[in-house]
């Protein structure tokens, strides 16, 4: 048996997806998130936010994306770490990702990322 998604996530989550299509990035859902989507029965421990990771070159490209992501209709906001963005009670955890960001298959954020 499924169970519907909490609203709040579900609106911040069609909103996440729709503003990483029209910044024109690739990018994936992942996390606690997609059990939830995709089990028949989903895990009995509901996740209260949602974890993308991007496909950008360089670091100032993620932060492109997270000010697309600010703009109307979007309105998430940022929060004291590079990753996460608010909207509402919703929060998402972004990741940037690429060959050219992580070489060696290892991702290093300097401290002072946006």
């Amino acid at each position: 048996m499924t169970r519907p998604l909490e609203p709040g996530l579900l609106e911040t989550v069609t909103a996440l997806v729709d503003g990483l299509e029209h910044a024109n990035v690739r990018y994936c859902l992942i996390g606690a998130l997609v059990p939830e989507f995709l089990l028949k029965t989903p895990p009995p421990r509901r996740t209260n936010d949602a974890d993308a990771v991007v496909q950008v070159e360089t670091l100032e490209d993620f932060d492109r994306v997270k000010r697309v992501l600010e703009r109307e209709p979007y309105r998430f906001t940022r929060t004291r770490g590079p990753f996460r963005m608010e909207r509402g009670a919703g929060r998402v955890d972004i990741l940037p990702y690429s060959e050219t960001l992580a070489p060696s298959g290892l991702l290093r954020i300097p401290p002072s990322t946006p």
